[in-house]
């Protein structure tokens, strides 16, 4: 929270007097919160008690924002700790954010009235205003970057799981594999290919395994010298690696590269790659 540099003692005493009082009264604000929205209360009636529980924490942090002035708690690490719990529970920003108003218009009305009651200076009602609104804002945004957060997360996880599967080690026989190859390799595919490949070569136990790169259209100089290692490395760890399929351009790629690949079985094509090592039968 900011510092609002207040100096005049009895707005400083009044402001600690409403978070004293917001504190005192967190159960009847968390009711009418409930009150007044009974359609989110509803959707979260399995979690009703710890939603209350975690309501009851709101309230009192609010508290502490007036009794504190506004510049000794970090709204930011509770909301977003709010947020992963919203996370964790399934629930939406679209479901959430708008109690935010709900929140907003429980606690003004409550200091509003409480102002009236005191009879405090207009320069407190003002302070209220900017320590409320600043409390929600921050609670909001911290909250949402909680779920952006996990959103991005996943987003990730999709993509290494997406990048996983564009380099498939296919089991078809005690110790061999076929590694199909398809579309275009860039820096970011081959790293995933070497990782991929040796963890799934000593996971499946290979001795033998076909690198199908007939459905490869363009290899850079890069990608080619990825590929290169990853070879090497198979045949140190005991795998050997038989490329098939290999185009005109991308074997130009290669020779203009340096790379030696004579230490590596090459075959025209994977169907007669796999007749020729008894995989399966011609038909």
């Amino acid at each position: 929270m900011k510092k609002y540099n207040i100096e005049n003692a009895q707005v400083i005493k009044d402001l600690e007097q409403i978070g004293k009082e917001i504190r005192g009264n967190k159960e009847w604000i968390v009711d009418s919160l409930f009150s007044h929205s009974g359609s989110e209360k509803a959707s979260y009636a399995p979690l009703e008690e710890e939603l209350y529980e975690r309501r009851l924490e709101v309230i009192e942090i609010c508290g502490k924002a007036f009794s504190d002035n506004g510049s000794s708690y970090l709204v930011e690490e509770w909301a977003k700790k709010l947020g992963k719990y919203g996370v964790s529970k399934g629930a939406s920003l679209t479901d959430l954010l708008p109690v935010t108003k709900v929140y907003r218009k429980i606690l003004w009305e409550f200091i509003e009235d409480f102002s009236k009651k005191r009879k405090v200076a207009s320069d407190t009602v003002f302070k209220s205003s900017l320590i409320l609104n600043d409390f929600l804002d921050e609670a909001a945004y911290a909250f949402t970057a909680a779920f952006i957060e996990d959103h991005e997360e996943k987003i990730k996880a999709s993509h290494d799981f997406i990048k996983e599967l564009s380099a498939p080690v296919v089991p078809i026989s005690k110790g061999i594999a076929v590694l199909p190859l398809i579309g275009h390799l860039d820096e970011d595919r081959s790293a995933v290919l070497m990782d991929t490949v040796v963890r799934d070569a000593m996971s499946h136990k290979l001795e033998l395994i076909f690198i199908d790169l007939s459905g490869v259209l363009v290899m850079d100089t890069f990608v080619a010298s990825r590929l290169s290692d990853l070879m090497k490395t198979l045949k140190i760890l005991g795998v050997s690696p038989i490329l098939s399929g290999l185009r005109p351009e991308t074997a130009q790629t290669i020779v203009s590269l340096g790379i030696e690949i004579k230490h590596f079985k090459i075959v025209s094509n994977l169907r007669q790659a796999l007749i020729d090592y008894g995989v399966c039968k011609d038909i």
